[in-house]
């Protein structure tokens, strides 16, 4: 028995140690491909500045600003070159109509930026969060698509979002499906509470769908890798059934491409935000 003992040890520990070195080394070689790609002017996929928003915004979420700190500066210098909040979110009748998004997905990469450059600036926070405060009738009238549209951008502005937004986001994750319910990635990730129904919900659907995924032949779409990813990051942050995790973490590390990529669509961009994703996935596991 006390041989037994001796083997089985050594083996969980090896285990253990080079489960850690192949997150380890895949999460390496996906930020060298990110890294790889960035374009001088510190965006991805020409200029885009929500595209390149997400995928800075997955990084420095998981792994902080110091680790990838030439691409977050990079990306944060160009916004702020790019985006100038003068006068149009000073007019409350303007903005938060469905058609000024693009402008609130501006002002929550501005403010990414402010802090990634170690200079937030506390009055254009202000500003939008009286914003909020003044038209929150307005959002909880919105159609259930747009309003979680709008909640994406607020809590990934990191800006405020008022108790009764925040208690019709979480109403709307209780009564929806299990493949809508991953839009929590938004709120968990900003310390927003869900109930532990949900994530133990989530935990079972992901279960079955790492499963059916193992069961298909050849290249695995980026919308299931992307699936995937936003399932483990909820997972590990509802610090639901660590199993079910680590059999998502799991196949994703077997899905990574040569060049340090997830993803096989012929749309670079997808590439570019589904490796981030998942990146972020590794990194909140590895924690």
């Amino acid at each position: 028995m006390k041989l037994k003992t001796l083997v089985v040890i050594p083996i969980l520990i090896s285990s253990l140690f080079f489960g850690a070195a192949n997150i380890d080394q895949a999460i390496d070689s996906g930020i060298a491909f990110l890294r790889n790609n960035q374009d001088p002017n510190g965006t991805w996929f020409y200029n885009d500045i929500l595209v390149s928003h997400e995928i800075i915004e997955s990084l420095v979420s998981a792994f902080g600003v110091e680790c990838v700190n030439d691409m977050a500066v990079n990306f944060a210098e160009y916004v702020i070159k790019s985006v100038e909040p003068q006068t149009a979110f000073l007019s409350y009748d303007y903005l938060f109509k469905l058609d000024d998004l693009n402008l609130l997905s501006e002002y929550m990469s501005l403010n990414l930026a402010y802090k990634i450059l170690g200079k937030p600036n506390l009055k254009f926070e202000l500003k939008i969060d009286r914003l909020i405060l003044k038209k929150e009738s307005e959002i909880l009238s919105m159609q259930d698509s747009e309003f979680m549209q709008v909640l994406r951008f607020l809590t990934i502005g990191k800006f405020v979002l008022t108790p009764k937004i925040a208690e019709r986001a979480l109403f709307m994750l209780e009564k929806e499906e299990n493949v809508k319910r991953l839009e929590c990635y938004y709120l968990l990730k900003y310390g927003y509470p869900v109930s532990e129904e949900t994530i133990n919900s989530i935990a079972e659907y992901m279960k079955s769908e790492v499963e059916k995924c193992k069961k298909e032949k050849g290249a695995i779409s980026e919308g299931k890798l992307t699936q995937l990813a936003l399932g483990a990051i909820i997972l590990s942050l509802g610090e639901s059934d660590n199993s079910i995790t680590k059999e998502i973490i799991d196949f994703l590390l077997s899905k990574q491409n040569e060049d340090g990529s997830w993803g096989n669509s012929e749309e670079i961009v997808t590439t570019f935000m589904t490796t981030a994703l998942v990146l972020e996935a590794l990194g909140y596991f590895g924690d």
